[in-house]
């Protein structure tokens, strides 16, 4: 099986810089929404040193196109199931982050944050659990790491149940 070439960049920077002006979502939500690295969207952003990138990967170029500007935008509002988020913030509390840094990073209350991290919140807004996986995301590197560590975690905690 062959691989896919690599494409040209451009139509691929247009998308982000719209999806990010049009949702107000920063980079590092952007890349946890869209499963692709920070440094790549940086990269399509601003250059490397002061040149465009002139390609991307296939399997970037296709996560990046697969999300919409709704989508995007529906992130603030969106509630999903905290199963993720909860296990993220586990991971990151296991790692050293502080209760009150996660609150400041997700825009929770300490008291949410706990009851995020106990089980007794069922649900989150989307953009919270987006916030947790991109601050995962700058300890551990990879965005497939550190999804497929969330989901191993979550499915550990049902289990348990």
């Amino acid at each position: 099986m062959a691989e896919e070439p690599w494409l040209d960049s451009a139509p691929f920077r247009a998308h982000v810089v719209h999806l990010m002006s049009a949702s107000g979502l920063s980079v590092r939500e952007l890349a946890a929404l869209s499963r692709v690295s920070v440094r790549l969207i940086r990269r399509l952003i601003r250059g490397r040193d002061g040149r465009p990138v002139r390609r991307i990967d296939p399997l970037s170029a296709h996560r990046l196109f697969g999300v919409t500007l709704l989508e995007a935008r529906l992130v603030r509002s969106r509630l999903v199931p905290a199963g993720c988020a909860r296990a993220t913030v586990l991971i990151l509390r296991e790692r050293g982050r502080s209760v009150g840094s996660l609150a400041r990073l997700t825009g929770l209350s300490s008291g949410d944050l706990g009851r995020l991290a106990d089980g007794s919140l069922a649900t989150v807004c989307q953009i919270v659990e987006l916030r947790l996986t991109a601050a995962l995301i700058e300890l551990d590197g990879s965005v497939d790491q550190v999804t497929d560590s969330a989901a191993i975690a979550t499915s550990g905690m049902s289990d348990a149940a």
